[in-house]
């Protein structure tokens, strides 16, 4: 069972996709899933206690979160994924990126707005 967002440490996917985005695009952009965990950790200076809380017995919830991030930024046209577990910016992630970032809210606006309209 997975804890509340009360009970959990490690912030919510939402606070994780502008270092997601930056992290891909550091990384030359096209990263892995662990290499962007790494990445944002460096990033974020991530203390141990987010980094190593457990979300399940298959992963941690720093690695939970951010697979929604990656999620959302691929469902808001940020991210591509032609290959399991690889990221890889797309145009319009990547002048985002040049630019200085996102507006977080707006793009989980968006992407739930698109899930919606399905």
């Amino acid at each position: 069972m997975t804890k509340k967002s009360a009970e959990r440490k490690c912030p919510g996917y939402r606070s994780f996709l502008n270092a997601v985005l930056l992290a891909v695009n550091e990384l030359g952009g096209s990263a892995t899933n662990e290499e962007i965990v790494d990445k944002v950790i460096e990033l974020r200076k991530l203390p141990d206690e987010i980094v190593n809380e457990e979300h399940s017995n298959l992963m941690t919830e720093l690695e939970y979160q951010l697979a929604w991030a990656r999620t959302y930024l691929r469902n808001a046209g940020f991210l591509d994924s032609s290959k399991r577990g690889i990221w890889s910016l797309t145009a319009k992630g990547t002048e985002a990126a040049k630019s200085g970032g996102l507006d977080e809210k707006a793009i989980v606006r968006q992407v739930n707005n698109a899930m919606r309209l399905k």
